[in-house]
């Protein structure tokens, strides 16, 4: 039998988890056990692995920081024989409502987004793992027409290029992508040129990924229900729209609430989740990098958030927030269709999956 670790970020207000779970992941039949947690840190609701799977960092979705008005972000190490995690440090954030991180490929330093107060702060990280002093903070401005979701600036997510030259930060208040130019020796973000993406009005982009090929970029929209494809330029760091694909079926009137989107190890599917209609939409990447809806798959519960897919793509992990559990299914790789194969319950708010590698 292969197992492998799986970390569970939580939100832990309002009888939710206690922490950061660990879990054992049979690779062969999809089950999960549970291992440890970690405790005390508030609304880890984002995770990120260092390349060399011997950190964690966590995003503490909080807005009342030791007395300050600021979010947080922790640092720990990990005991790659057990699971178990052992805090570094943690820092503030600055910013509100911390919900997103990102290490470049060389543990040089990590981007954080802060949705709360719609920012993006950079910490170099020392050679433990630990987080240094903040060396750059970016205040962003504007609003946008979803008077209620959109009266400022809310950061979603902060995305560093395979190559670790570039940075984006889709913003869900302002309807932009924030485009930058890491500079990872010094921890620094520098404006591209041009220095944003505009999507249509009330899109709100989210979560934002690139193809391994880096020929390719997709984005998730919350407040619209689409994903749209970008042609990505490498060597510049721009993006260009090119097709975009409803999340949601025809003719669906209720609430459209879109979450995480991430592609198969393959590339040859996409999957993005749907709050409200508490689905997965099913996509296949054609050969120009457009989507082809394929259909739904339910999730299992309510308000289907983060996902995770196993690196052989045997299957896709989906955490119900509000349902307070997280289904397994089978990924069938000539379809894409998904099969439910497993479903932990009792966990409380999961919120993010991450493997350990």
């Amino acid at each position: 039998m292969s197992e492998q670790f799986l970390f569970i970020g939580t939100y832990t207000h309002d009888e939710g988890g206690e922490g950061i779970y660990t879990y054992k992941f049979n690779t062969e039949t999809g089950e999960l056990t549970y291992q440890c947690v970690m405790k005390g840190i508030k609304e880890p609701s984002f995770l990120c692995l260092d390349p060399s799977g011997e950190h964690l960092y966590a995003a503490s979705e909080i807005d009342d920081y030791e007395g300050e008005t600021a979010g947080a972000v922790y640092a720990y190490k990990i005991n790659r024989d057990s699971g178990e995690l052992t805090l570094l440090n943690e820092r503030s954030t600055v910013g509100t409502i911390t919900c997103h991180l990102s290490v470049d490929s060389e543990d040089k330093c990590l981007v954080v987004a802060n949705y709360g107060s719609g920012s993006v702060i950079v910490y170099p990280l020392n050679m433990d793992g630990s987080l240094g002093e903040a060396s750059d903070f970016i205040q962003f401005e504007g609003s946008s027409i979803n008077t209620a979701r959109q009266e400022g600036p809310h950061a979603h997510s902060a995305i560093i290029s395979a190559d670790d030259k570039y940075v984006f930060v889709p913003d869900l208040g302002c309807d932009k992508i924030m485009q930058y130019k890491l500079d990872s020796d010094n921890a620094k973000l520098i404006p591209n040129n041009p220095p944003f993406i505009k999507m249509p009005p009330g899109s709100g982009p989210r979560h934002f990924i690139i193809d391994k090929s880096m020929k390719y970029a997709y984005v998730i929209n919350e407040l619209a229900g689409t994903i749209v494809t970008f042609d990505y330029h490498a060597g510049s760091g721009t993006l260009r729209a090119k097709d975009s694909v409803n999340t949601l079926p025809e003719g669906f009137d209720g609430i459209i609430g879109c979450a995480d989107l991430h592609l198969t190890a393959s590339e040859k599917f996409l999957y993005g989740t749907n709050r409200g209609h508490n689905s997965l939409v099913i996509c296949k990447v054609n050969d120009d990098g457009t989507l082809e809806s394929l259909g739904h798959e339910p999730s299992g519960g309510d308000e289907p958030r983060n996902f995770t897919i196993s690196g052989d793509d045997q299957f896709l992990l989906m955490a119900n927030q509000k349902e307070d559990n997280i289904l397994t299914f089978k990924i069938d790789h000539q379809t894409g269709q998904l099969e439910k194969v497993q479903q932990l319950n009792d966990i409380g708010k999961p919120v993010c999956l991450i493997w350990l590698h």
